[in-house]
Order: C-alpha cells, then structure tokens, then sequence
C-alpha cells in the first residue's frame, strides 16, 4: 500500500494541499483515499490512481456519447 503521511508530506507530494485533506477528513468525503492510523492521516495514493483512472475512463465515456450523438 502506497500511503503518504499528509503532515510529513512535501509540496506537489499529494494532490491537495494539506488543508484539503485535514477538510475531507472531516467531511466523511473520500474515506478509502483520506484516512487516520493512531493519531496520523494518510493519504493513498494507490486509492487516488484508481480514482483518476476512473475519471478518466468516464471523460472517454462521455466524449464517445457525445461523438455518437453527433453522428460523427
């Protein structure tokens, strides 16, 4: 498991800022990307591969429909 400590983390190391993550933390939002271990936050960054290649997948979806609605 690819797991960065979000307080130790360096900038540009994560894809949020520091404030973000603590923010989704709080939330309840991205729970399997954004977790705590003891009195530590991680973030996965297997978990925020296999989001945006999910994303990515669904903008290929998406241009494809809009493709096929065309007629092109």
């Amino acid at each position: 498991m690819n797991l960065v400590e979000i307080s130790s983390a360096e900038p540009g190391e994560i894809p949020f800022s520091k404030s973000t993550c603590y923010k989704f933390h709080s939330l309840k939002r991205y729970p399997k990307l954004i977790f705590k271990v003891g009195n530590k936050l991680f973030l996965s960054m297997d978990e925020w591969a296999k989001m945006a290649q999910e994303a990515q997948r669904e903008s290929e979806n998406q241009a494809a429909r809009i493709h096929k609605t065309l007629g092109e």
